[in-house]
């Protein structure tokens, strides 16, 4: 949990990111931040940042404001919509990753048609998937009974298609674009490496170099780089 950096000796993570800022390193990006944890100030410093790699990945769980309170999260949809739209006025090309819990105990099949419309409305580039389980211990775990499992199947199914289709909707926007890559790994004949926006490149760079790529098509589960 990045967000909580520094709280026990009165820093914060903005902080340690100004710190970055004036090292060598050559870019950073950010893990998982709760999207409580944006605010105008760490925008504000982000969007000045040469190091910094537009990528949120900010946990949702749910597009449902009845499951967000069953969950006891802190944010509405109408919250966390706000911060996407902030992060979008400075940074329109960034990469909008999240979590979605598909069947929580208490979830609808109304809460989960709204959390579908939610989940189109944000226009994420990748969602990261994960049907609920009862964790032993947990609020949850005694005091809901769990949903039978071919509805939660059948929701984890639909949800698979939006992720796929918002995937390709941000490779797709960004087919034309050139984009600094950072080529970390090779598999099938490519080096593979991440746009600091964070869709994955195959491209013939040599593995560990940085190079301006032109984002030409879509490949494998990402875009090819020339």
């Amino acid at each position: 949990h990045i967000g909580e950096w520094g709280r026990e000796f009165n820093k914060t993570l903005l902080d340690l990111l100004k710190e970055i800022e004036k090292t060598k390193i050559l870019r950073y990006r950010l893990g998982s931040l709760y999207v409580t944890e944006i605010d105008d100030e760490m925008i504000d410093f982000l969007q000045q940042s040469e190091k910094f790699c537009p990528h949120f990945h900010l946990s949702l769980q749910s597009g449902s404001d009845d499951v967000l309170r069953s969950m006891n999260r802190k944010y509405d949809t109408r919250y966390y919509y706000d911060k996407v739209s902030a992060i979008r006025k400075y940074f329109p090309m960034a990469g909008i990753t999240t979590d979605i819990i598909v069947g929580f105990p208490t979830e609808s099949d109304k809460n989960f048609d709204d959390g579908i419309e939610f989940i189109k409305k944000c226009a994420f580039s990748d969602i990261h998937i994960f049907p609920y389980s009862s964790r032993e211990g947990t609020l949850a775990a005694r005091k809901y009974k769990i949903l039978p499992k071919d509805i939660v199947y059948n929701r984890e199914q639909r949800l698979l298609k939006i992720k796929s289709d918002a995937k390709s909707d941000f490779i797709n926007k960004n087919l034309g674009t050139y984009s600094e890559v950072y080529a970390e790994t090779v598999r099938g004949g490519y080096s593979v490496g991440y746009t600091p926006n964070y869709i994955k490149v195959y491209s013939r760079l040599a593995c560990g170099s940085i190079g301006k790529l032109k984002l030409t098509a879509p490949i494998f589960d990402g875009i090819l780089g020339e």
